[in-house]
């Protein structure tokens, strides 16, 4: 039996081996714009424009708007702070007969950083006043007395017109029932009050209509120095970039 044969080794070809290195794709990471986040906390800022705020169902269904500008860092919990100081903040208004204040609502932030980039989104809060209750105390202001005066006089003189015609108007008793008749020297007399009156009337019901669309308004003058609280949770993107020149 022929003893066997020693294995053969292959040949070693340097030129023929080769290395696959791995290469990690290079991903381009988007770099994601910063964001502000606002949480609960309160700034104080002053009133820049004066409003009529109105009162009743319709000062609610249609507030006027207010604008309110930060003047101090937004003072947050556990002794934090953030600057949103010089940034201005929109509001509607709206006024309470009972408690004679102008309730302000917050409705939207709008902030400019130091390279032109502009903030602004809704945040919700309120309005507290120098008393340390919310609302503002103002001036109840209502013209309703004025009105309903003018509309009580034209009464008074429909009822006065009437009087003079009545006094001026014989009275006559039939079968056929009760007639009124004017004497020939009268009738100027009561054709006169009978247009008078027919005028007051209708002066009397145009005043009452007026009064109707009149409704109190709280009034509060501008420069008023006030706290806004921040109902917080929400965050500030970055919209557009302020440009300092026209292209």
């Amino acid at each position: 039996m022929a003893p066997p044969s020693p294995p053969q080794m292959k040949e070693f070809d340097p030129e023929r081996i080769s290395f696959e290195v791995e290469r990690k794709e290079e991903v381009e990471e988007k770099k994601e714009e910063p964001t502000l986040f606002i949480p609960l906390g309160f700034a104080d800022a002053v009133l820049l424009n004066g409003v009529d705020a109105p009162t009743l169902q319709y000062g609610r269904s249609n507030p006027h708007p207010v604008l309110l500008h930060l003047r101090s860092e937004v003072i947050l919990a556990n002794n934090r702070h953030l600057d949103l100081r010089e940034c201005f903040v929109l509001g509607s208004a709206y006024g309470e007969l009972s408690s004679e204040r102008a309730y302000i609502t917050l409705g939207r932030i709008s902030c400019i950083n130091s390279q032109g980039k502009i903030y602004q989104r809704k945040v919700e809060g309120v309005v507290v006043d120098a008393d340390g209750k919310t609302g503002l105390r103002g001036r109840l202001v209502s013209k309703f007395g004025s009105v309903l005066a003018k509309s009580f006089m034209a009464g008074v003189l429909d009822g006065i017109a009437r009087i003079l015609q009545a006094s001026n108007t014989v009275i006559s008793v039939s079968p056929l029932g009760a007639t009124g008749t004017v004497p020939p020297e009268d009738a100027a007399v009561v054709g006169i009050a009978s247009g008078f009156s027919t005028a007051a009337q209708k002066l009397a019901d145009f005043y009452i209509d007026l009064a109707q669309e009149y409704f109190p308004v709280i009034e509060v003058q501008a420069g008023r120095e006030v706290t806004v609280v921040f109902y917080g949770g929400e965050s500030l993107d970055e919209v557009s970039t302020l440009r300092t020149s026209l292209e």
